[in-house]
Protein backbone atom coordinates (compact mmCIF):
# COMPACT_ATOMS: atom_id res chain seq x y z
CA UNK A 1 0.00 0.00 0.00
CA UNK A 2 1.77 3.10 -0.82
CA UNK A 3 0.06 5.67 0.79
CA UNK A 4 -1.93 4.71 3.75
CA UNK A 5 -4.17 6.65 5.49
CA UNK A 6 -4.74 6.03 9.24
CA UNK A 7 -7.98 4.44 9.51
CA UNK A 8 -10.34 6.45 12.73
CA UNK A 9 -11.78 4.26 15.38
CA UNK A 10 -15.52 3.14 14.73
CA UNK A 11 -18.57 5.27 15.60
CA UNK A 12 -17.44 8.21 14.61
CA UNK A 13 -17.95 10.50 11.56
CA UNK A 14 -15.55 13.16 10.05
CA UNK A 15 -16.66 16.24 9.08
CA UNK A 16 -16.89 15.49 4.96
CA UNK A 17 -17.16 11.86 5.41
CA UNK A 18 -20.51 12.16 6.13
CA UNK A 19 -22.05 13.50 2.44
CA UNK A 20 -25.01 14.76 4.43
CA UNK A 21 -25.97 16.68 1.28
CA UNK A 22 -30.06 15.03 0.78
CA UNK A 23 -28.93 15.53 -2.43
CA UNK A 24 -32.00 15.86 -5.09
CA UNK A 25 -35.29 17.14 -3.16
CA UNK A 26 -35.38 14.35 -0.75
CA UNK A 27 -38.75 13.27 0.45
CA UNK A 28 -37.84 14.82 3.95
CA UNK A 29 -34.62 16.43 6.13
CA UNK A 30 -32.13 14.27 6.73
CA UNK A 31 -32.79 14.97 10.55
CA UNK A 32 -36.12 14.62 10.24
CA UNK A 33 -35.90 11.19 9.08
CA UNK A 34 -33.60 9.93 11.88
CA UNK A 35 -36.33 11.30 14.02
CA UNK A 36 -38.82 9.31 12.57
CA UNK A 37 -36.63 6.12 12.15
CA UNK A 38 -36.02 6.54 15.96
CA UNK A 39 -32.21 7.06 15.43
CA UNK A 40 -32.15 10.20 17.36
CA UNK A 41 -33.96 12.33 19.62
CA UNK A 42 -35.65 15.23 19.07
CA UNK A 43 -34.00 16.88 21.59
CA UNK A 44 -30.89 16.26 20.37
CA UNK A 45 -31.92 17.27 16.76
CA UNK A 46 -33.44 20.79 18.00
CA UNK A 47 -29.81 21.08 19.72
CA UNK A 48 -28.14 20.17 16.57
CA UNK A 49 -30.14 22.84 14.37
CA UNK A 50 -29.71 25.70 16.72
CA UNK A 51 -25.55 24.87 15.95
CA UNK A 52 -26.10 24.61 12.57
CA UNK A 53 -27.17 28.32 12.56
CA UNK A 54 -24.07 29.57 12.81
CA UNK A 55 -21.56 26.83 11.76
CA UNK A 56 -20.69 26.38 8.63
CA UNK A 57 -21.79 22.59 8.67
CA UNK A 58 -24.21 20.25 7.74
CA UNK A 59 -26.71 18.60 10.08
CA UNK A 60 -25.54 15.40 9.48
CA UNK A 61 -21.64 16.68 10.25
CA UNK A 62 -23.04 18.05 13.37
CA UNK A 63 -24.74 15.16 14.53
CA UNK A 64 -22.19 12.72 14.00
CA UNK A 65 -19.05 14.62 15.67
CA UNK A 66 -21.05 15.17 18.66
CA UNK A 67 -21.96 10.92 18.79
CA UNK A 68 -25.71 11.71 18.31
CA UNK A 69 -25.88 9.33 15.59
CA UNK A 70 -23.39 6.30 14.54
CA UNK A 71 -22.31 7.45 11.16
CA UNK A 72 -23.17 4.08 9.55
CA UNK A 73 -26.95 4.65 10.22
CA UNK A 74 -26.54 8.60 8.78
CA UNK A 75 -24.74 6.58 5.62
CA UNK A 76 -27.35 4.12 5.42
CA UNK A 77 -30.13 7.29 5.94
CA UNK A 78 -28.56 9.80 3.36
CA UNK A 79 -28.12 6.81 0.49
CA UNK A 80 -31.71 5.89 1.25
CA UNK A 81 -33.32 9.48 1.04
CA UNK A 82 -30.80 10.10 -2.75
CA UNK A 83 -32.13 6.46 -3.86
CA UNK A 84 -28.21 4.94 -3.54
CA UNK A 85 -26.63 2.00 -2.28
CA UNK A 86 -23.99 2.15 0.44
CA UNK A 87 -21.07 0.34 -0.64
CA UNK A 88 -20.28 -2.56 1.43
CA UNK A 89 -17.69 -1.66 3.58
CA UNK A 90 -14.66 -3.29 1.86
CA UNK A 91 -11.98 -1.22 0.60
CA UNK A 92 -12.00 0.40 -2.55
CA UNK A 93 -9.70 -0.06 -5.72
CA UNK A 94 -10.17 2.41 -8.77
CA UNK A 95 -9.47 -0.16 -11.94
CA UNK A 96 -6.34 0.49 -13.73
CA UNK A 97 -8.34 1.00 -17.18
CA UNK A 98 -9.92 3.84 -15.57
CA UNK A 99 -7.33 5.55 -14.30
CA UNK A 100 -6.08 7.53 -17.53
CA UNK A 101 -9.43 9.37 -17.62
CA UNK A 102 -9.18 11.08 -14.60
CA UNK A 103 -7.17 13.41 -12.07
CA UNK A 104 -6.81 12.62 -8.51
CA UNK A 105 -7.12 16.13 -8.39
CA UNK A 106 -10.59 16.17 -9.41
CA UNK A 107 -11.50 12.96 -7.69
CA UNK A 108 -10.66 14.43 -4.08
CA UNK A 109 -12.06 17.96 -4.74
CA UNK A 110 -15.44 16.56 -6.24
CA UNK A 111 -15.42 13.19 -4.32
CA UNK A 112 -15.46 10.25 -6.64
CA UNK A 113 -13.80 7.41 -7.61
CA UNK A 114 -14.99 5.10 -10.93
CA UNK A 115 -14.20 1.57 -9.76
CA UNK A 116 -14.75 -0.38 -12.41
CA UNK A 117 -16.76 -1.42 -15.24
CA UNK A 118 -20.35 -3.39 -15.18
CA UNK A 119 -22.91 -4.17 -17.44
CA UNK A 120 -23.25 -1.05 -20.04
CA UNK A 121 -21.81 1.16 -17.56
CA UNK A 122 -19.35 2.12 -14.65
CA UNK A 123 -19.73 1.57 -10.89
CA UNK A 124 -19.01 5.18 -9.38
CA UNK A 125 -18.22 5.90 -5.90
CA UNK A 126 -19.15 9.50 -4.47
CA UNK A 127 -19.01 10.87 -0.73
CA UNK A 128 -21.36 13.75 -1.97
CA UNK A 129 -24.74 13.23 -3.46
CA UNK A 130 -25.41 16.45 -4.36
CA UNK A 131 -22.38 16.97 -6.47
CA UNK A 132 -23.76 14.10 -9.43
CA UNK A 133 -23.96 16.29 -11.43
CA UNK A 134 -20.64 18.22 -11.25
CA UNK A 135 -18.70 14.41 -10.84
CA UNK A 136 -20.81 13.59 -14.52
CA UNK A 137 -19.28 16.27 -16.26
CA UNK A 138 -16.19 15.01 -15.10
CA UNK A 139 -16.31 11.69 -16.52
CA UNK A 140 -15.97 10.99 -20.18
CA UNK A 141 -18.57 9.49 -21.89
CA UNK A 142 -16.56 6.23 -22.63
CA UNK A 143 -17.97 5.12 -19.01
CA UNK A 144 -21.36 4.63 -20.23
CA UNK A 145 -24.14 4.51 -17.80
CA UNK A 146 -22.90 5.54 -14.42
CA UNK A 147 -24.16 3.60 -10.98
CA UNK A 148 -23.61 5.68 -7.57
CA UNK A 149 -22.32 3.99 -4.29
CA UNK A 150 -22.26 6.06 -1.13
CA UNK A 151 -18.77 5.36 0.69
CA UNK A 152 -16.70 7.28 3.82
CA UNK A 153 -14.98 10.01 2.91
CA UNK A 154 -11.23 8.24 4.38
CA UNK A 155 -12.28 4.99 2.40
CA UNK A 156 -12.28 6.77 -1.23
CA UNK A 157 -9.05 8.97 0.21
CA UNK A 158 -7.74 5.95 0.70
CA UNK A 159 -8.28 4.47 -2.66
CA UNK A 160 -7.00 7.93 -4.99
CA UNK A 161 -3.90 7.59 -2.37
CA UNK A 162 -3.38 3.80 -3.64
CA UNK A 163 -4.30 4.55 -7.46
CA UNK A 164 -2.39 7.86 -7.88
CA UNK A 165 0.66 7.82 -5.43
CA UNK A 166 3.28 9.24 -8.04
CA UNK A 167 0.94 11.61 -9.45
CA UNK A 168 0.43 12.99 -6.39
CA UNK A 169 3.95 13.10 -4.79
CA UNK A 170 5.26 14.87 -7.92
CA UNK A 171 2.23 17.55 -7.39
CA UNK A 172 3.21 18.35 -3.95
CA UNK A 173 7.01 18.57 -5.19
CA UNK A 174 6.24 21.66 -7.68
CA UNK A 175 2.42 22.86 -6.65
CA UNK A 176 3.68 26.92 -7.25
CA UNK A 177 4.86 28.39 -10.69
CA UNK A 178 8.74 27.87 -11.88
CA UNK A 179 8.80 31.55 -11.44
CA UNK A 180 8.36 31.42 -7.69
CA UNK A 181 9.73 28.44 -6.95
CA UNK A 182 13.38 27.41 -6.19
CA UNK A 183 12.80 24.02 -8.06
CA UNK A 184 14.44 25.96 -11.09
CA UNK A 185 17.85 26.78 -9.42
CA UNK A 186 19.92 30.40 -8.94
CA UNK A 187 19.45 32.59 -12.00
CA UNK A 188 21.99 32.63 -14.04
CA UNK A 189 22.88 36.78 -13.68
CA UNK A 190 23.08 36.26 -10.35
CA UNK A 191 25.24 33.19 -10.78
CA UNK A 192 27.76 35.47 -12.61
CA UNK A 193 27.82 38.23 -10.36
CA UNK A 194 28.53 35.62 -7.13
CA UNK A 195 31.54 34.68 -9.22
CA UNK A 196 32.84 37.90 -10.28
CA UNK A 197 32.94 39.27 -6.46
CA UNK A 198 34.56 35.92 -5.77
CA UNK A 199 37.28 36.90 -8.37
CA UNK A 200 37.46 40.52 -8.10
CA UNK A 201 37.74 40.76 -3.88
CA UNK A 202 41.06 39.17 -3.82
CA UNK A 203 42.60 40.94 -5.97
CA UNK A 204 41.05 44.31 -4.71
CA UNK A 205 41.90 43.49 -1.51
CA UNK A 206 45.69 43.20 -2.94
CA UNK A 207 45.68 46.64 -5.48
CA UNK A 208 43.75 48.56 -2.61
CA UNK A 209 43.15 47.04 1.12
CA UNK A 210 42.56 50.01 2.53
CA UNK A 211 39.95 51.03 0.30
CA UNK A 212 38.13 47.79 0.47
CA UNK A 213 38.20 48.09 4.41
CA UNK A 214 36.62 51.57 4.19
CA UNK A 215 34.00 50.68 1.44
CA UNK A 216 33.30 47.33 3.42
CA UNK A 217 32.95 49.19 6.93
CA UNK A 218 30.76 52.14 5.23
CA UNK A 219 28.48 49.29 3.69
CA UNK A 220 27.94 47.33 7.36
CA UNK A 221 27.36 51.29 8.44
CA UNK A 222 24.85 52.19 6.48
CA UNK A 223 23.15 48.32 6.86
CA UNK A 224 23.23 49.19 10.56
CA UNK A 225 21.60 52.65 10.66
CA UNK A 226 19.12 50.87 8.09
CA UNK A 227 18.21 47.83 10.31
CA UNK A 228 17.87 50.13 13.00
CA UNK A 229 15.66 52.83 11.64
CA UNK A 230 13.46 49.69 10.29
CA UNK A 231 13.33 48.23 13.59
CA UNK A 232 12.21 51.53 15.18
CA UNK A 233 9.83 52.15 12.76
CA UNK A 234 8.19 48.64 13.64
CA UNK A 235 8.44 49.14 17.63
CA UNK A 236 6.59 52.32 17.29
CA UNK A 237 3.57 50.67 14.93
CA UNK A 238 3.59 47.57 16.86
CA UNK A 239 3.04 49.56 20.04
CA UNK A 240 0.49 51.36 18.17
CA UNK A 241 -1.54 48.60 16.77
CA UNK A 242 -1.26 47.35 20.59
CA UNK A 243 -2.77 50.39 21.99
CA UNK A 244 -5.19 50.45 18.99
CA UNK A 245 -6.11 47.20 18.26
CA UNK A 246 -9.23 46.59 15.93
CA UNK A 247 -12.53 45.12 17.23
CA UNK A 248 -12.33 41.41 16.27
CA UNK A 249 -16.35 40.43 15.70
CA UNK A 250 -17.75 37.15 16.16
CA UNK A 251 -17.96 36.07 13.03
CA UNK A 252 -21.67 34.73 12.17
CA UNK A 253 -21.01 31.68 10.29
CA UNK A 254 -18.11 29.53 12.02
CA UNK A 255 -15.52 28.36 9.29
CA UNK A 256 -14.21 24.98 9.00
CA UNK A 257 -10.31 24.67 9.93
CA UNK A 258 -7.99 22.12 8.42
CA UNK A 259 -4.38 21.79 10.57
CA UNK A 260 -2.05 20.40 9.17
CA UNK A 261 1.04 18.90 11.37
CA UNK A 262 4.13 17.18 9.28
CA UNK A 263 5.89 14.63 11.77
CA UNK A 264 8.84 12.65 11.22
CA UNK A 265 10.91 10.55 13.39
CA UNK A 266 8.56 11.29 16.12
CA UNK A 267 8.88 8.07 18.74
CA UNK A 268 7.23 9.82 21.86
CA UNK A 269 5.37 12.92 20.74
CA UNK A 270 2.04 11.22 19.96
CA UNK A 271 0.20 11.30 22.90
CA UNK A 272 1.66 14.79 24.04
CA UNK A 273 0.60 16.39 20.64
CA UNK A 274 -3.18 14.85 20.79
CA UNK A 275 -3.23 16.91 24.49
CA UNK A 276 -2.13 19.79 23.44
CA UNK A 277 -4.44 19.59 20.29
CA UNK A 278 -7.18 18.31 22.40
CA UNK A 279 -7.06 21.76 24.64
CA UNK A 280 -8.19 23.72 21.54
CA UNK A 281 -11.55 25.31 21.72
CA UNK A 282 -13.46 25.39 18.38
CA UNK A 283 -16.63 23.41 17.45
CA UNK A 284 -15.26 19.61 17.04
CA UNK A 285 -17.58 19.28 13.58
CA UNK A 286 -15.54 22.36 12.15
CA UNK A 287 -12.17 20.71 13.13
CA UNK A 288 -10.45 18.43 10.89
CA UNK A 289 -6.70 17.80 12.20
CA UNK A 290 -3.82 15.93 9.59
CA UNK A 291 -0.49 14.55 11.17
CA UNK A 292 1.62 14.12 8.08
CA UNK A 293 3.66 11.28 7.81
CA UNK A 294 6.38 9.86 5.33
CA UNK A 295 6.73 6.69 3.83
CA UNK A 296 9.82 5.93 5.11
CA UNK A 297 9.08 6.85 8.72
CA UNK A 298 8.43 3.50 10.88
CA UNK A 299 8.84 4.98 13.89
CA UNK A 300 6.02 7.83 14.07
CA UNK A 301 3.55 5.58 12.15
CA UNK A 302 4.63 2.42 15.27
CA UNK A 303 3.89 5.47 17.77
CA UNK A 304 0.91 6.35 16.07
CA UNK A 305 -0.50 2.68 16.05
CA UNK A 306 0.07 2.43 19.55
CA UNK A 307 -2.45 6.28 20.08
CA UNK A 308 -5.93 6.30 20.21
CA UNK A 309 -6.68 9.47 18.03
CA UNK A 310 -9.94 11.41 18.91
CA UNK A 311 -12.33 11.19 15.72
CA UNK A 312 -11.40 14.63 14.37
CA UNK A 313 -7.76 13.42 14.08
CA UNK A 314 -6.45 11.59 11.33
CA UNK A 315 -3.04 10.50 10.00
CA UNK A 316 -1.99 10.87 5.90
CA UNK A 317 1.07 9.34 4.58
CA UNK A 318 2.80 11.20 1.94
CA UNK A 319 4.39 8.62 -0.76
CA UNK A 320 7.95 8.43 -2.10
CA UNK A 321 9.00 11.16 -4.21
CA UNK A 322 12.66 12.61 -5.54
CA UNK A 323 12.87 15.25 -2.38
CA UNK A 324 12.03 14.62 1.50
CA UNK A 325 10.77 17.99 2.68
CA UNK A 326 8.21 19.95 5.11
CA UNK A 327 6.49 21.86 2.63
CA UNK A 328 6.29 18.90 0.03
CA UNK A 329 4.74 17.15 2.66
CA UNK A 330 1.91 20.14 3.54
CA UNK A 331 1.16 20.17 0.00
CA UNK A 332 0.55 16.44 -0.35
CA UNK A 333 -1.77 16.74 2.68
CA UNK A 334 -3.42 19.78 1.48
CA UNK A 335 -4.70 17.85 -1.40
CA UNK A 336 -6.79 15.81 1.30
CA UNK A 337 -8.62 18.27 3.45
CA UNK A 338 -11.36 20.75 2.18
CA UNK A 339 -11.53 23.65 4.89
CA UNK A 340 -12.11 27.32 4.67
CA UNK A 341 -9.01 28.47 6.41
CA UNK A 342 -5.55 25.93 6.18
CA UNK A 343 -3.34 26.40 9.65
CA UNK A 344 -0.05 24.43 10.42
CA UNK A 345 1.43 23.27 13.70
CA UNK A 346 4.48 21.46 14.13
CA UNK A 347 4.60 18.47 16.22
CA UNK A 348 6.14 20.23 20.08
CA UNK A 349 3.58 23.12 19.83
CA UNK A 350 1.24 23.75 22.50
CA UNK A 351 -1.41 26.77 20.70
CA UNK A 352 -3.36 28.29 23.48
CA UNK A 353 -6.78 26.84 23.61
CA UNK A 354 -8.73 29.75 22.42
CA UNK A 355 -6.69 30.42 19.33
CA UNK A 356 -8.53 29.20 16.39
CA UNK A 357 -11.64 31.26 17.47
CA UNK A 358 -9.19 34.44 17.38
CA UNK A 359 -8.26 33.27 14.35
CA UNK A 360 -11.62 32.63 12.56
CA UNK A 361 -12.74 36.08 14.25
CA UNK A 362 -9.43 38.33 12.67
CA UNK A 363 -10.72 36.78 9.35
CA UNK A 364 -14.17 37.46 10.28
CA UNK A 365 -13.10 40.97 10.73
CA UNK A 366 -10.54 41.57 7.69
CA UNK A 367 -11.09 42.21 3.85
CA UNK A 368 -10.11 39.43 1.83
CA UNK A 369 -6.72 41.14 1.11
CA UNK A 370 -5.72 39.51 4.58
CA UNK A 371 -4.67 36.08 3.61
CA UNK A 372 -2.76 35.21 6.16
CA UNK A 373 -2.90 35.27 10.00
CA UNK A 374 0.46 34.73 12.25
CA UNK A 375 0.35 33.73 15.83
CA UNK A 376 3.27 34.71 18.69
CA UNK A 377 5.77 31.89 18.85
CA UNK A 378 7.59 31.25 22.36
CA UNK A 379 8.91 28.68 24.43
CA UNK A 380 8.06 26.43 27.18
CA UNK A 381 12.10 25.05 27.97
CA UNK A 382 13.34 28.65 27.76
CA UNK A 383 14.74 28.74 31.33
CA UNK A 384 16.77 25.03 30.50
CA UNK A 385 20.04 26.93 29.33
CA UNK A 386 21.71 30.40 27.94
CA UNK A 387 21.36 29.64 24.73
CA UNK A 388 17.43 28.68 25.15
CA UNK A 389 17.44 32.35 26.90
CA UNK A 390 18.38 33.97 24.13
CA UNK A 391 15.81 31.87 21.88
CA UNK A 392 13.27 33.41 24.17
CA UNK A 393 14.50 37.16 24.10
CA UNK A 394 14.84 36.65 20.11
CA UNK A 395 11.18 35.37 19.14
CA UNK A 396 10.12 38.13 21.49
CA UNK A 397 11.51 40.75 19.28
CA UNK A 398 10.67 39.08 16.04
CA UNK A 399 6.99 38.13 16.77
CA UNK A 400 5.68 40.86 19.39
CA UNK A 401 7.75 43.80 17.83
CA UNK A 402 9.21 42.74 13.98
CA UNK A 403 6.62 41.38 12.54
CA UNK A 404 3.70 42.91 14.09
CA UNK A 405 5.34 46.17 12.78
CA UNK A 406 5.87 45.07 9.44
CA UNK A 407 2.40 43.68 8.70
CA UNK A 408 1.31 47.71 10.21
CA UNK A 409 3.58 49.45 8.14
CA UNK A 410 2.30 47.30 4.85
CA UNK A 411 5.58 45.62 3.92
CA UNK A 412 6.06 41.93 3.22
CA UNK A 413 5.80 39.51 6.64
CA UNK A 414 8.20 36.88 6.42
CA UNK A 415 6.38 33.91 8.00
CA UNK A 416 6.88 31.56 11.14
CA UNK A 417 7.30 27.91 10.14
CA UNK A 418 4.45 26.95 12.54
CA UNK A 419 1.01 28.65 14.19
CA UNK A 420 0.07 30.21 10.57
CA UNK A 421 -3.37 29.94 9.47
CA UNK A 422 -3.89 30.69 5.52
CA UNK A 423 -7.22 31.42 3.28
CA UNK A 424 -7.96 28.55 1.32
CA UNK A 425 -8.79 29.91 -1.91
CA UNK A 426 -5.61 32.47 -1.64
CA UNK A 427 -2.87 29.40 -0.75
CA UNK A 428 -4.41 27.94 -3.79
CA UNK A 429 -4.18 30.49 -6.13
CA UNK A 430 -0.38 30.77 -4.60
CA UNK A 431 0.49 27.45 -5.25
CA UNK A 432 0.55 26.51 -2.14
CA UNK A 433 4.44 26.25 -0.35
CA UNK A 434 8.01 25.64 -2.42
CA UNK A 435 8.51 21.84 -1.88
CA UNK A 436 12.20 23.03 -2.80
CA UNK A 437 12.45 25.98 -0.61
CA UNK A 438 14.39 25.52 2.91
CA UNK A 439 12.41 28.22 4.28
CA UNK A 440 9.00 27.82 2.86
CA UNK A 441 7.26 29.92 5.53
CA UNK A 442 8.99 32.53 4.87
CA UNK A 443 8.66 32.21 0.94
CA UNK A 444 5.23 31.99 1.21
CA UNK A 445 5.12 35.13 3.12
CA UNK A 446 7.01 37.17 0.48
CA UNK A 447 5.16 35.60 -2.21
CA UNK A 448 1.57 36.53 -0.50
CA UNK A 449 2.79 40.36 -0.91
CA UNK A 450 3.89 40.00 -4.09
CA UNK A 451 0.49 38.77 -5.08
CA UNK A 452 -1.19 41.51 -3.54
CA UNK A 453 -2.27 39.89 -0.10
CA UNK A 454 -1.52 41.13 3.52
CA UNK A 455 -0.35 38.86 6.43
CA UNK A 456 -1.76 40.22 10.42
CA UNK A 457 -0.58 39.25 13.37
CA UNK A 458 -2.28 38.38 16.43
CA UNK A 459 -1.36 38.21 20.21
CA UNK A 460 -2.24 34.49 20.83
CA UNK A 461 0.93 32.61 21.68
CA UNK A 462 1.96 29.17 20.89
CA UNK A 463 5.05 27.52 22.77
CA UNK A 464 7.21 25.18 21.23
CA UNK A 465 10.60 23.75 22.20
CA UNK A 466 13.38 26.24 21.74
CA UNK A 467 16.90 24.21 20.64
CA UNK A 468 19.13 24.19 23.44
CA UNK A 469 22.27 22.54 21.67
CA UNK A 470 25.02 25.05 19.76
CA UNK A 471 25.32 22.40 17.23
CA UNK A 472 22.03 21.53 15.69
CA UNK A 473 21.52 25.40 16.54
CA UNK A 474 23.98 26.38 14.07
CA UNK A 475 22.37 23.96 11.51
CA UNK A 476 19.01 25.35 12.54
CA UNK A 477 20.50 28.71 11.50
CA UNK A 478 22.39 28.22 8.57
CA UNK A 479 19.14 26.65 7.08
CA UNK A 480 17.67 29.94 7.76
CA UNK A 481 20.10 32.43 6.67
CA UNK A 482 20.23 29.85 3.01
CA UNK A 483 16.42 30.35 2.87
CA UNK A 484 16.05 34.06 3.05
CA UNK A 485 19.30 34.83 0.84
Amino acid sequence: MNAPLHPRPRGRFAADSLAVAEGRAPRRPLGRRLVEAGLLDPVDLARALDLQSHRDARIGEILAAHDLVDRAAILAEVAHGNGLNVHDGGPLEIAAELRADITPEDCLTYGFAPLRRIALGTLVAITHPDRIDAIRRKLPSSYGALKFVLVDRDCLHQAVAEAFPQSLAARAEARPDARDSCRTGTARWLKLVGLLMVATLPAACVIAPTEVLRSVLILGFVAMIATLCLKVACLLAALKYQFDAPDTPQPKIMPKFSILVPLYQEAEIAETLVRRLGRLVYPIELLEIVLVLEADDAVTQATLARTDLPGHIRSITAPPGTLKTKPRALNYALEFTDGQIIGVYDAEDAPAPDQLVRVAQTFAGAGKEVACVQAVLSFYNWSRNWLARCFFFEYAGWFRVVLPGLSRLGFAVPLGGTTLFFRRSALLELGAWDAHNVTEDADLGIRLARYGYRTTLITSVTEEEANCRVWPWIKQRSRWLKGYA
